[in-house]
């Protein structure tokens, strides 16, 4: 129960849109993890390889984390076949809310609930919205804090729209 309790500390707020950062997240280890979907279903990281998986971390009192979301929808929509977003929703807040935020913003790729357990090595976050990207080989290259653009998003997944 503590862990919960550290989370709302170290993220009291969300980052402004002014403020990003990029770090370098390549490694050589394989990345994996299972979480549920708001219906209950289970999405494991693996399920995903040979297509790259943008991992968002964000919650639904998150401003930035909320104006980022069309990004990654048009990015989902458009990229279906070789991407799959997944949004990790990181907050303690009812189903129903979250599904809810979720309709309003026609979300397109699963919602998962993060749970009481450290999602290593994607945690702990320094501030939302945070993403990573995770290769088709399952590592992760990059990792971004602050909200992210369509064309920030594509430059990673697409190298020859650059």
């Amino acid at each position: 129960m503590l862990r919960p309790l550290l989370r709302s500390i170290i993220l009291t707020g969300c980052l402004s849109s002014s403020v990003i950062s990029h770090a370098s997240a390549g490694g050589n280890e394989l990345v994996d993890f299972q979480l549920l979907d708001l219906s209950g279903q289970k999405h494991a990281l693996s399920d995903y390889r040979d297509r790259w998986v943008i991992i968002n971390f964000w919650a639904t009192w998150c401003g930035p984390c909320i104006k980022e979301i069309p990004e990654l929808v048009e990015l989902q929509r458009k990229y279906r076949t070789t991407v799959q977003v997944l949004g990790i929703n990181f907050e303690q807040s009812t189903t129903n809310n979250i599904r809810r935020y979720g309709n309003q913003l026609d979300i397109n790729y699963p919602i998962l609930r993060i749970t009481d357990e450290p999602l290593v090595p994607f945690e702990p976050l320094k501030g939302l919205p945070t993403t990573f990207i995770v290769s088709p080989e399952g590592k992760i290259i990059h990792r971004h804090l602050g909200p992210m653009s369509y064309e920030q998003l594509k430059q990673w997944i697409d190298p020859a729209s650059s």
